[in-house]
């Protein structure tokens, strides 16, 4: 009996597949196509989806890239002016990095240039 069930689901199992086949539709990693109206965001689904593998891939290297260089005592800040410090404009690298005291020293220098133009 338990024999009989296993070759009635293989058969339907097998039956299924090659409907499915016939007309058309499959199911596998990375493509599913069902004939209906949603196989065009099923296919944006899974770009979005083979996407995201990379983006957090790199996304991952970049977080150790900078625990690396933090454990280093090396830190690192993007300078949206292009500038090459936070004071001067002389570099065209916006991604800077640098020893931790010496971007302290340079923060607190601009706050002090801030402060004094602010009091005259």
């Amino acid at each position: 009996n338990n024999n009989n069930n296993n070759n009635n689901a293989e058969r339907r199992l097998l039956e299924t597949a090659a409907r499915e086949r016939r007309l058309g539709l499959t199911q596998r990693y990375g493509h599913t196509v069902k004939g209906d109206a949603l196989d065009p965001l099923r296919a944006l689904i899974w770009q979005l989806f083979f996407a995201s593998n990379y983006v957090f891939g790199a996304l991952g290297v970049a977080l150790m890239l900078g625990l690396t260089l933090n454990l280093l005592g090396y830190g690192y800040y993007w300078d949206w002016n292009g500038g090459g410090s936070l004071s001067s404009s002389s570099s065209s690298s916006i991604l800077v990095i640098d020893t931790l005291d010496h971007i302290r020293q340079e923060q607190a220098l601009v706050q002090a240039a801030q402060h004094l133009q602010q009091q005259q």
